[in-house]
C-alpha cells in the first residue's frame, strides 16, 4: 500500500561558512525528483555524524509494496504492521530514523487524520519545523553527557561549504586523554593514541579510500606531539585543526545501495561510549567519517572488516608469537597458583567456621539439657535416659552441619568459579594483546589487531558457505584426536602443535574444537585423597571444578589469536519438555561464541561431545558422540535451543523475545543433522478440540522414523492404548505426521529419526505438547501398525513413479479404485492386499479384492475393491531381473493405506491372476464370481499367444482374436457351479504345445461374498 502522507514543503541546509557553535546540528532536506521520487534526508551531528535517508518511488510496486519506499518486499524480508507491509530497514522513525519494533512504534494522529507513517516516542506528534526550530530533540535516543570541564567536544571541518561536506570528528578531552596514557603505555592497544604515539595518522583510519598521510598537519598544528619528543603533551584540539586554505582531497560518496533505506550511525549517543573504552574495546566504535560510517551502516553484510595480520602458524612462527608466549604463560600460572592457594585457605576457614559454630550451638544445647536434668530431680520427676538425650542431640546436629555444609560447600564453588573465570578472561586479554603487539610490529599500517574485540553483529553468510562437508576438515580431525591422547603441560606447546598444519582461522579453530570434544576425561578421575597439585596442569582446573570446559576452550582460542566469548543464558537441555517454566538456575547453561572469518560463530564443545548410552560385549556402556551441528551453528536454528541473557548474542538481524523463545517446538540437533524442516510455524504447544493434530516436516530424502505418544500425567492406564495413535506418510519431500489421540488431556508427542529407512537406532528429533481440552465427537479408531505409508527408497532407485496417487492415504467410496504405477525398465513386480480389524489389531490377506488389470513395459494398472468399511494396505513390492541373486529378493516399493468409509453394497471379489499373467489386460469380466446360467463377454489383451480358451468343466470355448493381441467371446456358464479358467497357448518355448493358466474365475449361484 502506497503511503498517503503528503509530501511537505522543502527545508534547504542553510549555506554557512561554519557550524553553529557549541551546539548539536540538525539537517533536513525533503526534495521532489524530476520522475516525482521524494527523497528525504536527516542528517544529525553531535560528536559523531548520524545519517538517515530514504528514498520513495513515485507510484508503489503491484506486488507486496512498502510502506515507506514502495518498493517490493520480499517474504523473507517482510515485516507487517497492522494491514502494512515494510522492509525491516525500513521500519523506522519517519523522522530520525530510530529503530523499531513492534512494541515500540507510534502513530501520528496531530499532523494528519491519514498519516499512517510510523514514530518513535520522542517525535510522536512532532513536525520537522519543530525540529528545526530546536522546540524537540532531534533524536529518538541521547546519551548522557559528562560533567563540566570533562569531554568537551572539539570539530575538525574540512570544505564545509560542499553540499555534502567531508567531517572527520575528534572527540576529546583533557581528562580523557590524562586517563589513557597509562593504558596506552601499557597496552598500546588504542589504535588513534598508537598512531599519535607514532607521529603518524593514516587518514585510512578514517578513509579507507584514501592514503593521505597526515603526518605534516600534526607535525606542524598538533599540541599533541613535541617535536623533539614522542609523548603526549597538549591539553586541547582546538589548535589540531588543519590550517584555513588547507587541501585535502574530498571521499567520493558511496553510491546508493539497493535497499532505498540509509541510516549511518557510528554512535546515537555521545562521546562517552568511545571515550572510556577498555583495551577490549570493539573496534567499531572508533569515530568514523560520514562517508565510512554511512556505507558501514547501510549494509553490515557488505562491510569487509579489517583482516588480523597474523592468522596462520607460519605467521606466528616467523612473528616470534610461540617464543613470547611462554613467558606470559608462566606469569598466568603463577597467579592461578596463588588463587588456588587462596582459595583453598578460604575454604578451610569457612569449613572451620562452621564446625566452631556448630560446636558452640552443640555446646549451647547440652548445657541446656543438663538444666532440665537438674530441675526435673528437684521435682521428683522421673528423667529420659541421658544417653538417649545425647544421641538425639548428636543427630540433629549432624543434620544441621550436613545441611549448613551443603550451603556453604555450594557458596564457596559458586565464588571459586566467580573468581577463577575472571581471571581466565583477564588471561586470554592479555594473551590477545601480546598477539596484537606482534601483530603492529609485522606491519604498522594494519587497521586491526588481534587486541581489539569485533563488534558484535550477525554472521555474514550460512554455516555452509564456510565448508560444504566435515570431511574438508579429516586431516586436521585425525591430528586432534592423536593428540588428545598425548599430555602436554603447557598451552603454548598443545596450541602450537595443535595449530601446526593450519593455515587459516577456521582451520586452527576446528582442531581446537575437536581436541577439546576428543579428550577422555575419565583417565583423569579425581579419587577423594588425590591432591590438585598432582593432576595434569592443562586439566586441574577442568576436574576439581574451577574451571569450565568452555573456559579451556577460550584459553586454547586465545592462544591461537582467536576471539571467544562465553555466553550465559537457558537451554532446553536434558529433562526439558515442551511448556515447562524457566526461571532461575533451572536449564542454565553456558556456550561460546568465536569470531572466525570476519563473523561471530556460535560453538558448543559440550554439547557436541554428546554421552550415548550403548552395549559392548553384552554390558552397559557410556560413551561420546561427535556431533558436527555444534560447530559454527547457524544462529537461526542454535536459537531453538539457546537463549543468551544478552539478546545481542543471539546473532539474529531481530532478536527472539524470550516468549517466543519458550513456544519454540524442542528440537534437537539429529533434527538438523538430517536436513529436517518443518512446513511451516509450530508452537511448543498444539491445541486442539477433534483430537486430531498433523505435523508436516520437509526432508531431504527417505528417512527412518519413530513416534512415541504419552500422557503428561502418567496413571495406572494400559499404555497400549497409546499405540497406533500416529499415521507417517510420505508425499514427496514431506513427511506427515497425523494423530490421532485415544481422549481429553495432556499429551507429549515425540519424533525420533535415523539414517535408512528401515533403522533400527533412532535420535530424538522434536517434541511437542498436545492439548485436548475436549473434543467434539468419539475418539478416532487406531491405525494399521505399520511404519509409514508412502514409498521406499526401493521405487526411486527401480524407476517407478505413481502415475495416478501422490499422496499414500487414499478414500475410496466408490466401487472400486485404480493404481497406476509408470515403469521405467522391465520390473518383476507383485503386491499383497490386507485388512486392518480395529477391534482386536489383527491384519488379514483378501488378495482377491485387487487385481493386476494391465502390465506392460510401461506401467502397471491395479483395481482395488473395499468389501466393507475399515483401514486396508496395498503394498507393492518389486525386484531387477537383472540384479543376479537378488533378482529374486522382492523389496517394498511403495505403501498405501485405504480407508472405505462408504463400502458398495455389492462388492464382488477379482479374478485370480496366475503367474503367466504378465504383460496382459483383462477388459471384462472384472468380477471374479460369475453366476451360472448366464451369457458374458470375455474380452483381453494377452500378447504372443495363439490360442485363447475359457474352460468351464470340460467344455472349451475359443476365443476369437481380434487387432493385435486382443482376443474376445461370449461364453455362457452354463447350469452347474464350479470354476472357469483362462488359459493360453504361446509361441515361444516349451509352451508351444501346452496351455497356461491365466486367470481363474468361481462360478456361484448368487453373488454373496465374505471376506
Amino acid at each position: 500500500m502506497a503511503s498517503t502522507l503528503p509530501v511537505p514543503q522543502r527545508y534547504e541546509r542553510p549555506r554557512s561558512t561554519e557550524p553553529p557553535p557549541d551546539s548539536p546540528k540538525c539537517h533536513i532536506v525533503e526534495a521532489l525528483g524530476e520522475d516525482k521520487t521524494y527523497k528525504y534526508s536527516f542528517t544529525y551531528e553531535k560528536a559523531t555524524l548520524y545519517e538517515f535517508k530514504f528514498t520513495r518511488a513515485p507510484t508503489p510496486d503491484p506486488i507486496d509494496p512498502c510502506f515507506r519506499c514502495n518498493r517490493r518486499v520480499l517474504p523473507k524480508d517482510q515485516l507487517k504492521v497492522d494491514t502494512f507491509l515494510y522492509h525491516k530497514q525500513c521500519f523506522r522513525c519517519r523522522i530520525c530514523g530510530l529503530p523499531l519494533t513492534q512494541k515500540t512504534y507510534h502513530r501520528n494522529n496531530n499532523n494528519n487524520k491519514d498519516d499512517y507513517e510510523v514514530y518513535c516516542r520522542t517525535h510522536i506528534g512532532k513536525n520537522i519545523a519543530q525540529i528545526q526550530r530546536g522546540e524537540v530533540p532531534p533524536m529518538g535516543i541521547e546519551g548522557h553527557t559528562m560533567p563540566d570541564g570533562q569531554g568537551k567536544k572539539y570539530i575538525v571541518q574540512v570544505g564545509w561549504n560542499e553540499a555534502y561536506p567531508v567531517l572527520l570528528y575528534l572527540v576529546i578531552s583533557y581528562a580523557y586523554i590524562q586517563a589513557c596514557v597509562c593504558t596506552f603505555m601499557i597496552c598500546k592497544s588504542f589504535p588513534l593514541l598508537l598512531c599519535l604515539n607514532r607521529r603518524k595518522l593514516y587518514f585510512a583510519v578514517n578513509f579507507p579510500q584514501m592514503e593521505t598521510n597526515l603526518d605534516d598537519h600534526f607535525n606542524h598544528h598538533s599540541p599533541f606531539l613535541d617535536s623533539s619528543s614522542e609523548e603526549i603533551t597538549g591539553t586541547t584540539a582546538k589548535n589540531a585543526l588543519p590550517p584555513p586554505g588547507s587541501s585535502i582531497s574530498p571521499v567520493p560518496r558511496p553510491s546508493p545501495a539497493n535497499s532505498m533505506t540509509n541510516v549511518t550511525s557510528r554512535s546515537m549517543n555521545d562521546t562517552s561510549q568511545w571515550t572510556h573504552a577498555s583495551p577490549n574495546a570493539s573496534y567499531d566504535m572508533m569515530p568514523q567519517s560520514s562517508a565510512l560510517a554511512a556505507s558501514y551502516a547501510h549494509s553490515m553484510r557488505n562491510f569487509s572488516h579489517p583482516k588480523p595480520v597474523l592468522k596462520s602458524f607460519e605467521d606466528f612462527d616467523t612473528t616470534g608469537v610461540f617464543e613470547v608466549q611462554p613467558l606470559l604463560e608462566q606469569r598466568h600460572k603463577e597467579e592461578q597458583e596463588r588463587l588456588l592457594r587462596f582459595l583453598a585457605e578460604e575454604r578451610e576457614k569457612e569449613m572451620k567456621r562452621l564446625d566452631d559454630t556448630i560446636n558452640l550451638e552443640k555446646e549451647k544445647a547440652a548445657e541446656e539439657l543438663l538444666n532440665s536434668f537438674d530441675q526435673m530431680s528437684l521435682q521428683n520427676s522421673v528423667p529420659r535416659s541421658l544417653v538417649e538425650e545425647r544421641e538425639r542431640i548428636e543427630d540433629h546436629f549432624q543434620h544441621v552441619r550436613d545441611e549448613r555444609l551443603r550451603l556453604v560447600t555450594d557458596k564457596i564453588s559458586a565464588e571459586e568459579k566467580g573468581r577463577n573465570g575472571k581471571m581466565v578472561d583477564r588471561h586470554c586479554q592479555e594473551m590477545l594483546m601480546l598477539i596484537g603487539e606482534k601483530d603492529r610490529e609485522a606491519d604498522r599500517s594494519s587497521l586491526y589487531d588481534h587486541s581489539m574485540k569485533p563488534p558484535v553483529e550477525t554472521p555474514d553468510c550460512k554455516k555452509s558457505a564456510l565448508y560444504k562437508s566435515p570431511a574438508v576438515f579429516e586431516h586436521i580431525d585425525l591430528r586432534a584426536i592423536e593428540l588428545a591422547g598425548r599430555d602436554f603441560d603447557n598451552h603454548t606447546d598443545l596450541a602450537k602443535e595443535l595449530t601446526r598444519d593450519c593455515h587459516t582461522e577456521l582451520e586452527k579453530l576446528r582442531t581446537i574444537f575437536r581436541w577439546v570434544i576428543a579428550m577422555d576425561l575419565s583417565k583423569n578421575q579425581v579419587s577423594g585423597i588425590t591432591r590438585p597439585q598432582q593432576l595434569n596442569p592443562l586439566m586441574r582446573g577442568v576436574k576439581t571444578g574451577k574451571e569450565t570446559y568452555h573456559q579451556l576452550f577460550k584459553k586454547l582460542c586465545s592462544y591461537a589469536g582467536l576471539h571467544c566469548e562465553i555466553i550465559l543464558g537457558y537451554s532446553k537441555g536434558a529433562g526439558y519438555k515442551p511448556g515447562m517454566r524457566m526461571e532461575g538456575n533451572a536449564f542454565r547453561n553456558a556456550w561460546t561464541a568465536v569470531f572466525v572469518e570476519g563473523s561471530w560463530r556460535l560453538v558448543n564443545c559440550t554439547w557436541a561431545a554428546r554421552h550415548v548410552s550403548g552395549h559392548r560385549d553384552n554390558l552397559p556402556l557410556l560413551f561420546y558422540k561427535y556431533d558436527e551441528f555444534y560447530f559454527l551453528t547457524d544462529p537461526d536454528d542454535y536459537v531453538y535451543q539457546h537463549y543468551p541473557d544478552d539478546p545481542a548474542w543471539q546473532l539474529l538481524d531481530i532478536p527472539l523475545p524470550f516468549s517466543e523463545f519458550l513456544n519454540l517446538p524442542v528440537v534437537k540437533s539429529p533434527f538438523f543433522n538430517y536436513g529436517l524442516r518443518f512446513y511451516s510455524n509450530y508452537g511448543a504447544t498444539l491445541t486442539t478440540d477433534t483430537g486430531m493434530v498433523e505435523i508436516r516436516l520437509v526432508t531431504p530424502k527417505i528417512l527412518g522414523f519413530g513416534t512415541l505418544l504419552e500422557p503428561v500425567n502418567k496413571t495406572a492406564s494400559d499404555p497400549r492404548q497409546y499405540d497406533g495413535r500416529v499415521l507417517l506418510r510420505y508425499v514427496r519431500n514431506e513427511a506427515i505426521f497425523s494423530v490421532a489421540l485415544p481422549g481429553t488431556g495432556m499429551f507429549y508427542f515425540t519424533v525420533y529419526v535415523g539414517d535408512y529407512w528401515h533403522s533400527e537406532c533412532l535420535e530424538s528429533a522434536t517434541c511437542f505438547l498436545i492439548n485436548c481440552p475436549r473434543m467434539s465427537g468419539s475418539p478416532s479408531p487406531p491405525y494399521p501398525p505399520v511404519p509409514f505409508f508412502g514409498p521406499t527408497p526401493v521405487m526411486e532407485t527401480l524407476g517407478i513413479t505413481a502415475d495416478s496417487n501422490v499422496d499414500p492415504l487414499i478414500v475410496c467410496n466408490s466401487d472400486y479404485l485404480e493404481i497406476n504405477f509408470k515403469l521405467l525398465k522391465d520390473l518383476k513386480i507383485t503386491h499383497t492386499f490386507q485388512y486392518f480389524e480395529v477391534e482386536d489389531g489383527s491384519i488379514s490377506d483378501i488378495d482377491r479384492y485387487v487385481f493386476l488389470r494391465s502390465r506392460n513395459d510401461k506401467g502397471a494398472n491395479y483395481l482395488v475393491r473395499c468389501p466393507k468399511e475399515g483401514f486396508y494396505i496395498f503394498s507393492l513390492y518389486a525386484a531387477d531381473p537383472t540384479a543376479g541373486s537378488d533378482a529374486n529378493n522382492l523389496d517394498c516399493a511403495v505403501r498405501y493405506l485405504v480407508i472405505c468409509q462408504e463400502p458398495s453394497p455389492n462388492v464382488a471379489q477379482f479374478p485370480k491372476t496366475c503367474s503367466r499373467w504378465q504383460r496382459c489386460t483383462l477388459h471384462e469380466p472384472l468380477a471374479g464370481d460369475l453366476l451360472t446360467d448366464k451369457r458374458y463377454v470375455f474380452k483381453m489383451d494377452i500378447p504372443q499367444a495363439v490360442e485363447v480358451f475359457v474352460v468351464i468343466g470340460d467344455i472349451y470355448h475359443h476365443l476369437k482374436r481380434k487387432i493385435g493381441a486382443a482376443w474376445e467371446s461370449q461364453v455362457m456358464t452354463g447350469p452347474v457351479s464350479g470354476t472357469a479358467r483362462v488359459i493360453a497357448r504361446f509361441q515361444a518355448g516349451k509352451d508351444m504345445s501346452t496351455f497356461a493358466n491365466m486367470l481363474e474365475y468361481k462360478l456361484v449361484d448368487d453373488v454373496e461374498t465374505e471376506i
